[in-house]
């Protein structure tokens, strides 16, 4: 994690660390079976149309994946491995609220890490039947960070973002030069270390001040977060960050967005930012 440094007696609970090698019970599935809404879902049922038309544009979801296309109130996980089909579910699931259920578009928000990921998504939906184009433009669904930004600015936040990884590294570099320590660490190293403590909610001065490293580790974060408040920059992660903040701390905002924003659908969350 440092470069040629060790020191005994670090706190290192407040940093990124690796897997343990503790022994640990790895969760299992049984095979499904090869049955499909088009044998599950029965032809009386109120929905049945729902899924005779998912059907029709080759979406056959199975027991599980009903359940979670259905289950429209209180929360729902979806965990399953790559290619199984969980967007199909996000996105059927969707469709469902709207057309089955009835509920505005308005009222549901989409979250996904990427922009390709958010723009496809929209795209899986736009083409499943029953939905307009006018519907599924009044979807609230992007990436955490674009819709989160969208909410700053429209509260008056409007420094510039720093989104230049390389950019990123020169400031650093130039902070690690100043400070004497450029031989001690990566800026990659610091970068991703501050990144950690945003997205853990570890300001500076809530970090161990106990040993050398401890102290250089707290300056090299203190100075960043300086120069880019002098600067009238923010990163990505201060977004999350300072939406987090106002909703923890403007009730009316929070009070705002939750009359609003009925439903909150993920996609990829084992991503986390």
């Amino acid at each position: 994690m440092y470069t040629n440094k060790t020191v005994k007696g670090t706190d290192t609970s407040f940093y990124p660390m690796g897997v343990n090698k503790k022994e640990a019970i790895i969760p299992c599935t049984q095979i499904a079976n090869n049955y499909s809404s088009e044998q599950i879902v029965k032809n009386n049922e109120a929905d049945a149309t729902f899924f005779r038309n998912l059907e029709q544009h080759g979406i056959k979801l199975n027991q599980k994946q009903i359940e979670a296309v259905r289950s429209v109130e209180g929360p729902v996980i979806t965990i399953a491995g790559a290619g199984s089909g969980k967007t199909s579910v996000l996105t059927s699931r969707v469709a469902y609220m709207m057309t089955e259920k009835q509920i505005h578009p308005g009222n549901i928000m989409l979250l996904t890490f990427t922009k390709k990921a958010a723009e496809e998504m929209k795209e899986r939906i736009s083409s499943l039947p029953g939905l307009s184009e006018t519907a599924v433009r009044q979807l609230l669904a992007g990436t955490f960070h674009s819709i989160f930004l969208r909410v700053l600015r429209n509260q008056g936040i409007n420094e510039k973002i720093l989104s230049n990884e390389k950019y990123k590294q020169i400031i650093i570099k130039k902070i690690l030069k100043e400070l004497g320590l450029s031989a001690s660490y990566e800026p990659e190293t610091i970068i991703s270390m501050i990144g950690y403590f945003k997205n853990h909610m570890i300001l500076p001065n809530d970090l161990p001040n106990k040993t050398p490293i401890d102290k250089e580790i707290r300056d090299i974060y203190s100075m960043y977060e300086q120069f880019k408040k002098k600067e009238h920059l923010i990163d990505f992660d201060d977004i999350l960050v300072i939406m987090y903040e106002l909703l923890t701390t403007n009730m009316k905002l929070k009070s705002l967005i939750q009359n609003k924003i009925k439903y909150v659908l993920i996609d990829e969350f084992q991503v986390r930012p």
